[in-house]
C-alpha cells in the first residue's frame, strides 16, 4: 500500500509540471477520441455456439441461457476443446485481439488457441491461465505474436479451435461470449456521468463533474489515472485520483468528482506503470453551465412574455432552444464552441425580440367624400412612383375617386407617405420621436406601414420595401387580388375603405424571389397568330409587363428573362425597361448561361458573325463561344442581375463533346470549372467590376459536378431543384454545404401538366419549409409555366417565400392563406364549399396528372398506325407507366366516380354562384379544370379498352371505344370555349402550334381522330 500512494504521488508531480509546461508529448500518439468498442466490432457474438464441441472423453457440451455449456462427465477426460467453424472467413490482419469471457470456470492450467484456415494450418497462442475456481475470468490472445505455427494459414482466418485443462473432472464452464477485437478498438475510455450514472456531455448543474473511466479485459491492468481541471492558460486547479475495482462485467471502473468553474475544463488522462501515456479525454467545459443557465432565462421569458409575440415566433424561439440542447447535451463540445454557442443563442434571442407584436390599428382611407392623397414628388425614385400610380388605379377602381398626388409631407393630414429609410423625410420623423424603423434597417425589401399623426407611412429598406408596402395596402385594404391579370377579378367597389395592420416590422426569409415562365405553349401562341410552322411564337410586352407586376405585387424582386419565346431577350426590352425601373433583378434558369439562349439565337448570332453555324463544342469553338457570352452580358450589363453560370449544351441537356465524354469524373469536373472561371472573367471584364452576383442550378450532371469538387465563387447562389413531375425536392439538397449560399428552382408548373393546376398549398409549404430548414434559404426561383391556370399557387409560393418561418411554425396559416385568396374572387358565399372543391381537386389530380395520361396514350397512339403493330401488340399494352407518369388502368377505373362527384359538386356550387366575375373564374379555374381531369381519366380508359377489343378482334367494341375516347377528348375541347372568351381569345391554340403540336405536351383532338380512323381502317372493316 505504502509503496503504491509513493509511486501515485512521484506520479501526480511529475504529472503536474507537465500538464502546466503543456509537455504531454507523450499523450500525442494517443487519440482524443476513443469511443468504447462494442458489439459491432466482435465476429462471433450472437453466433449460435451449440455442437460446436469435439468429444474428447466423456465431454458434453449444452446451451444454457444462451450462453454455452460444457464441462466433462465425471471419469472422463480433463481437456475440453472448442471448434468454430466460420461461414465467411475474416482478415487476420484486422484484428489484434481474441477475447474469451468464461463463467463459472474450473481451469486447471494452461489454455491454447488455434485459429487459421483450416485443422492443420493454423497459428497457435498459449494463454497462462490461473488455476482454480472463479465467477468470470477472460482469456486474452494478443494476435501480434503466436507461439507455433502449422502448415500455412494464410491471411483468413475461417477456424478457430482451443483446449481448456479442467481442474478436474465434473468441472463445469460456461462460453459467455468469445470476441475477436478489431486492431483499432480502443481499451481505455472515459466520459462524464450523470446523477443517474448515464452518459452525458453537461457538467453538473453545482458545477461538479463527474468522470467515469473503463478499462477494458485487453489493457494494461496497474494503471494511474488522474483527472484535473485547468484554465485556459493550462494552469492547474484541481486534480483527484480513485479506483474503484473491477464490476460485474470485468471492467475496472475508476469515478471521480472535481469542481469545475464556468471556464475551466476537465480531462482525464491514463498512465501506466512507467507513466507512459496509455489515454486522454476530451476537454469536457464548465461553460456549459453559462449557456444551461441562460436558455433557462430566456425560458422564463417566454413563459412570461410569450403573449407580446406571435405564437409562431415563440415556437420559434422553443425549437431553436431544443435544437442547442440536443446539440450541446447530446454531444461532446469544446469551451470555445460553448462560447460560439452562447454567442448564436444571444443573437437569436435579440431577432426574437425584435419581432415583438406590432401595435393594430384601423387607418381610413376613404370615406365615400374624401382620399387619403399619396406622396409622389418628382424626387421619388421611379419604382415608389410606379407602385404609387398602381395604387391610384386601384383606388379608383374601387370607389371610383382618383387618389390625389402630393408634393407635400406634412403628416397633419391624411396622406399616404412613402419613403425609405435614407431619405431626409424618415430623418425628420425619427429625429421628432415620431417614427422608429430601426428594425428593418440593412434588411433587404423589409417595410413597415405605421400611423404618424394623421398619415400613414410606408417605409422600406429599400425602393422594393416600399413598393411591397404600397401593394399591402392595395390587397389588404381595397381588395385587389394580386394575380387579378390572370383570374380577371373585380374588386368589390365600395366608398369606405380602411385598412387594417400592424406595425410589426415586415421582413423576407427569402431574399430572392422570383417567377420563370417556362414550357409556355399557350404564352408563347395566345397573342401570335402563326401557328402554321414550328418556329416559336412570342409573349409581348404587355403580358410579360403584367408577369411582373403580378410577381411584384407578390412581393417578389427577380425575373427570368429568357424563355422558348422567338425573340432574345424574349420578354421586348419595353419590358425589360419596366423590370429595370421597378428594380427587378434579371435572371434566366438552369439553361441560359450568363443570360444566353443557345437554342434560339446562338445559331443566328453564329450566322451573323461567322456565317455559318459553329458547334457548340466547348474545346475546339471555345474563343468563339467566349465571344457570343461577351455577346450576352453586353446586351444586358446595365440591368440589375444575377447571371447564371455553369455549362449546359446547346439545348436544355447536359453538356457533350466527343472529347468530354471520354474524361473520368475529375477530369470534367475540372473541365467545367475552367468554363465557369471563363464565365468570371468575361463578367468582371464586361461590367468593370467583381462585385456583381451569380447563380449555378444544379440541373443533371450540373449538381453531380457541384458535389465532386467543383469551387463555386464566394458571390454565388447555388440552387438545388426539385422533381419537377413531383414538385418533392427528392434529391435536392444533397449534400448541401451551409457554408454557401444556397437556394432552390421550384416548380409549381410544369410541361408535362401544364392544363390544369395540380401543385397545392401543403405540398408547397412542405417543399419550401424543408429547403429553407436545409440552410437553402436565399434564392427561390418560381417555375410558373403560363402563370394562367396556377394563380393560386403563385399566390401561396411567393406568400412562403416572404414568411417561410410563419408558414413553418404557425399551423393554421395554410388553410388562412387559402380562404384569403379563394374571398378575393368569389367572396363569402360558399367559401368552405369551394375551399373544399379546390382540396378534393388538387388530391385527385396530384395522385395521377392527367398530362401524363394524354402522353402516354399518344405515344402509344404514335406506335399503333405503324403497320407492322399486329393485333397481338394490342393485346400486351398494359398502359401502366411508372416514374413521373404514375399512370394505370386500375387507377383510372378508381378514379372514374370521384371524377364524376367532384364534378357534380363543382356544377351544384357554380349554379348557385352570382352572375360576375367570380362566377367566370370559378368556371375557368376550377370547373374546367375538372371537366379536362375527369374527361382525359375517360380517355385513356376508352383507350384502353379500344386496345383490348383490337386484340381480341371484337370489331364492333373497337370502333365503339375509340369513337369514345374521342369524345372524350372533343368534349375538353368544348369546356375551353367559354374559358377562351373576350381576353382569353386563342389562349389554347398553342397546343396544337409550332414546337407543341403533336407534342406529348400539347393537345389535339383532331391528331388522335386521324389515328384513330386509321385503326379503324385496319382492324374494324
Amino acid at each position: 500500500m505504502k509503496q503504491k500512494f509513493s509511486r501515485l504521488l512521484t506520479f501526480c508531480l511529475a504529472f503536474i509540471m507537465t500538464f502546466q509546461m503543456g509537455m504531454l508529448s507523450a499523450a500525442e500518439a494517443v487519440s482524443d477520441e476513443l469511443p468504447r468498442f462494442t458489439e459491432n466490432d466482435l465476429v462471433f457474438s450472437g453466433q449460435t455456439l451449440s455442437n460446436a464441441f469435439l468429444g474428447v472423453g466423456n465431454n458434453s457440451s449444452e446451451v444454457v441461457d444462451g450462453n454455452v455449456r460444457f464441462f466433462t462427465q465425471p471419469g472422463g477426460s480433463n481437456s475440453r476443446q472448442y471448434v468454430h467453424t466460420l461461414d465467411q472467413g475474416v482478415e487476420y490482419e484486422a484484428y489484434s485481439h481474441l477475447v474469451v469471457r468464461l463463467k463459472n470456470t474450473g481451469i486447471g492450467g494452461n489454455a491454447m488457441l488455434r485459429i487459421g484456415s483450416s485443422a492443420g494450418d493454423y497459428y497457435q497462442f498459449n494463454y497462462s491461465a490461473v488455476q482454480g475456481e472463479s465467477e468470470y475470468r477472460d482469456m486474452v490472445f494478443s494476435l501480434d505474436t503466436p507461439s507455433s505455427q502449422a502448415g500455412t494459414p494464410g491471411s483468413e482466418i475461417k477456424r478457430m479451435e482451443f483446449f481448456i485443462p479442467a481442474a478436474s473432472a465434473g468441472a463445469e464452464t460456461y462460453v459467455e461470449y468469445i470476441r475477436l477485437v478489431s486492431k483499432d478498438a480502443p481499451m481505455y475510455t472515459a466520459y462524464l456521468v450523470d446523477e443517474n450514472g448515464d452518459k452525458t456531455f453537461c457538467v453538473n448543474e453545482d458545477g461538479t463533474a463527474t468522470m467515469h473511466i473503463e478499462v477494458d479485459d485487453r489493457a494494461e491492468q496497474d494503471v494511474d489515472i488522474v483527472t484535473a481541471v485547468y484554465d485556459d492558460n493550462g494552469k492547474m486547479l484541481t486534480a483527484s485520483f480513485a479506483s474503484d475495482g473491477a464490476d460485474e462485467n470485468g471492467y475496472t471502473t475508476y469515478t471521480t468528482t472535481v469542481n469545475v468553474p464556468d471556464n475551466a475544463r476537465v480531462k482525464t488522462m491514463v498512465w501506466d506503470g512507467k507513466m507512459n501515456s496509455l489515454y486522454r479525454t476530451q476537454e469536457y467545459s464548465g461553460q456549459i453551465n453559462t449557456l444551461r443557465s441562460r436558455i433557462r432565462e430566456i425560458q422564463t421569458y417566454l413563459e412570461e412574455n410569450g403573449e407580446n409575440y406571435d405564437a409562431f415566433q415563440v415556437n420559434k424561439m422553443q425549437d431553436y432552444i431544443a435544437q442547442l440542447e440536443g446539440r450541446i447535451f447530446d454531444a461532446y463540445h469544446t469551451q470555445e464552441e460553448l462560447l460560439q454557442e452562447l454567442a448564436e443563442l444571444e443573437t437569436a434571442f435579440d431577432e426574437f425580440k425584435s419581432h415583438e407584436k406590432g401595435e393594430q390599428y384601423e387607418y381610413l382611407l376613404a370615406d365615400g367624400t374624401e382620399v387619403a392623397e399619396i406622396y409622389l414628388p418628382e424626387s421619388s425614385p421611379v419604382a415608389i412612383r410606379g407602385a404609387g400610380a398602381d395604387l391610384i388605379g386601384d383606388c379608383l377602381k374601387v370607389t371610383g375617386q382618383e387618389m390625389a398626388v402630393t408634393t407635400d409631407a406634412d403628416t397633419s393630414r391624411a396622406i399616404i407617405l412613402p419613403i425609405t429609410v435614407d431619405m431626409p423625410e424618415y430623418q425628420t420623423l425619427f429625429e421628432a420621436g415620431k417614427l422608429d424603423a430601426s428594425a428593418i434597417e440593412g434588411k433587404q425589401d423589409a417595410f413597415m406601414i405605421v400611423p404618424v399623426d394623421r398619415a400613414l407611412v410606408i417605409v422600406g429598406a429599400n425602393n422594393r420595401g416600399v413598393e411591397y408596402g404600397i401593394y399591402t395596402i392595395s390587397e389588404e385594404a381595397f381588395g385587389i387580388d394580386p394575380t387579378y391579370y390572370w383570374t380577371d377579378q373585380q374588386p368589390v367597389e365600395k366608398s369606405r375603405v380602411t385598412l387594417n395592420y400592424t406595425t410589426e416590422a415586415q421582413i423576407p426569409d427569402f431574399k430572392y424571389r422570383g417567377f420563370f415562365i417556362n414550357d409556355e405553349n399557350y404564352l408563347l401562341y395566345w397573342r401570335d397568330g402563326d401557328t402554321d410552322g414550328q418556329a416559336l411564337g412570342a409573349m409581348t410586352a404587355e403580358d410579360t409587363i403584367a408577369a411582373v407586376e403580378t410577381m411584384l405585387r407578390l412581393r417578389g424582386n427577380m425575373f427570368s428573362v429568357t424563355s422558348y419565346s422567338g425573340t432574345n431577350p424574349s420578354l421586348t426590352w419595353e419590358a425589360m425597361d419596366y423590370m429595370k425601373e421597378r428594380e427587378v433583378l434579371v435572371t434566366g434558369s438552369h439553361m441560359d448561361i450568363l443570360l444566353s439562349q443557345y437554342y434560339l439565337d446562338y445559331p443566328e448570332w453564329c450566322q451573323e458573325n461567322y456565317g455559318q453555324y459553329i458547334t457548340f463544342d466547348y474545346h475546339q469553338n471555345k474563343e468563339i463561344i467566349q465571344d457570343y457570352w461577351r455577346y450576352t452580358v453586353e446586351r444586358f450589363r446595365d440591368y440589375p442581375a444575377i447571371w447564371p453560370i455553369g455549362l449546359r449544351g446547346a439545348t436544355d441537356s447536359d453538356y457533350e463533346d466527343p472529347i468530354f465524354n471520354e474524361m473520368s469524373l475529375e477530369e470534367q469536373v475540372e473541365f467545367i470549372q475552367g468554363a465557369v472561371d471563363d464565365q468570371l472573367q468575361i463578367l468582371t471584364e464586361v461590367l468593370g467590376t467583381s462585385d456583381f452576383l451569380t447563380s449555378y442550378t444544379g440541373r443533371g450532371k450540373l449538381s453531380v459536378y457541384a458535389r465532386n469538387g467543383l469551387e463555386l465563387p464566394d458571390n454565388c447562389i447555388m440552387v438545388w431543384q426539385d422533381n419537377g413531375s413531383t414538385s418533392i425536392m427528392e434529391n435536392a439538397l444533397y449534400e448541401l454545404d451551409p457554408e454557401q449560399s444556397n437556394g432552390i428552382y421550384y416548380h409549381i408548373a410544369y410541361c408535362d401538366n401544364q392544363y390544369v393546376q395540380w401543385v397545392n398549398p401543403e405540398i408547397i409549404r412542405q417543399e419550401v419549409v424543408k429547403s429553407y430548414d436545409a440552410t437553402a434559404n436565399e434564392y427561390i426561383l418560381y417555375n410558373v409555366g403560363d402563370m394562367r391556370e396556377i394563380p393560386l399557387s403563385m399566390y401561396v409560393g411567393m406568400k412562403v417565400a416572404w414568411d417561410t418561418q410563419r408558414w413553418k411554425y404557425d399551423e393554421t396559416i395554410e388553410d388562412t392563406c387559402t380562404e384569403d385568396w379563394l374571398r378575393l374572387q368569389y367572396g363569402e358565399q360558399q367559401l368552405e364549399e369551394i375551399k373544399g372543391i379546390y382540396d378534393d381537386y388538387y388530391a385527385l389530380e396530384r395522385d395521377m396528372r392527367c398530362g401524363p395520361i394524354y402522353e402516354v396514350c399518344l405515344n402509344l397512339m404514335k406506335q399503333a398506325v405503324s403497320p407492322d403493330k399486329d393485333r397481338e401488340w394490342f393485346a400486351q399494352q398494359t398502359f401502366v407507366e411508372g416514374g413521373r407518369f404514375q399512370v394505370s388502368p386500375e387507377k383510372m377505373k378508381e378514379k372514374e366516380s370521384k371524377w364524376d362527384a367532384l364534378l357534380a359538386r363543382a356544377q351544384a356550387c357554380y349554379e348557385k354562384m352570382p352572375e360576375g366575375s367570380g362566377k367566370k373564374f370559378f368556371y375557368n379555374n376550377m370547373m374546367l379544370h375538372i371537366l379536362t381531369s375527369q374527361n382525359m381519366n375517360d380517355y385513356g380508359l376508352h383507350l384502353y379498352a379500344a386496345f383490348q377489343a383490337i386484340g381480341a378482334s371484337d370489331q364492333e367494341k373497337t370502333v365503339s371505344e375509340l369513337d369514345a375516347a374521342l369524345a372524350s377528348l372533343q368534349a375538353i375541347d368544348a369546356a375551353r370555349i367559354p374559358a377562351s372568351q373576350g381576353k382569353w381569345e386563342n389562349w389554347f391554340r398553342g397546343d396544337d402550334a409550332g414546337a407543341w403540336r403533336d407534342h406529348g405536351w400539347g393537345f389535339s383532338s383532331k391528331r388522335f381522330e386521324e389515328r384513330a380512323d386509321t385503326l379503324k381502317a385496319r382492324f374494324a372493316q
